[in-house]
């Protein structure tokens, strides 16, 4: 098995071994473990020679053998998702955003059901890396979901602050795989505009322009509107995500948004 040749390998490593790497020390499940045998054990030509693990691999042996990664920040492996969802690290939060609707991503370090921090709006507490996000009753079935899984979370909440800290109060909550799964399964978003005007399709546009992916946007019913600035909402290709279906729901009713997979089903938002 890998992961415990790995860890036969590493306890062979001497300390000289040790003080010829780059910075000291070595990984847990640094590449160099990761051979037939140990360095010093057999001569070069006698030891099969086999890819060293990627950064994944490492992240992934690490979490198997102690519960988290040590080496790497488990979090850059979803750099890409969330900057599509225009996330924010809960580090971010400040004053400033005080009373701000946000979407928040990390790991849920801890979740408290009893102490200072819950109340009667607040069924319970989860720690997102050391910053408190409230959950209140309508939002605890969410969160009931997520706060076992070893995946990352998004958090849509309101951010309130203290004179100590702030904090979000969660109005929804998502893992972050699963909105990866949803953007890959909506091929299509599909919008009614019966009974929209020329504002509406501004502000469309503007809802949609910050999230750039490969989901075709589809308008009906648009034949009373501008051609061209129709034609500007329905050539758009769009990065489908809780933050862009949220924002499209401000501006039409949730029965003129339709999702459709690659095969012209309906989807679940």
């Amino acid at each position: 098995m890998d992961l415990e040749r790995a860890l036969k390998n590493a306890r062979r490593l001497s300390g000289a071994a040790q003080a010829q790497a780059s910075d000291g020390q070595l990984q847990i499940f640094d590449p160099a473990v990761f051979g037939e045998e140990a360095a010093g054990s057999a001569s070069p030509a006698d030891t099969p020679t086999s890819p060293p693990p990627t950064r994944r691999d490492i992240m992934r042996y690490e979490q198997e053998a102690i519960g988290y990664s040590i080496s790497y920040d488990l979090l850059e492996h979803y750099d890409e998702l969330i900057d599509a969802v225009r996330a924010v690290s809960p580090f971010e939060m400040t004053p400033r955003m005080e009373g701000k609707s946000i979407y928040v991503a990390g790991f849920v370090d801890h979740v408290e059901r009893e102490g200072a921090l819950i109340d009667e709006e607040t069924d319970m507490a989860l720690d997102l890396e050391g910053h408190v996000v409230k959950i209140p009753p309508a939002v605890s079935p969410m969160a009931a979901r997520v706060q076992n899984s070893r995946s990352p979370v998004l958090v849509e909440g309101i951010v309130r602050c203290s004179q100590s800290e702030c904090f979000l109060t969660a109005q929804r909550i998502y893992l972050l795989e699963e909105v990866a799964r949803k953007a890959e399964e909506v091929a299509v978003l599909r919008l009614d505009l019966r009974g929209e005007n020329a504002r509406t399709l501004g502000i469309l546009r503007s809802v949609l322009k910050p999230y750039k992916g490969r989901t075709r946007v589809e308008i009906e019913n648009f034949e009373k509107l501008s051609w061209w600035r129709s034609r500007r909402v329905g050539n758009a290709q769009v990065f489908f995500c809780p933050p862009l279906y949220q924002a499209l729901c401000r501006v039409l009713p949730e029965k003129q948004i339709t999702l459709l997979n690659s095969e012209d089903q309906r989807v679940r938002p």
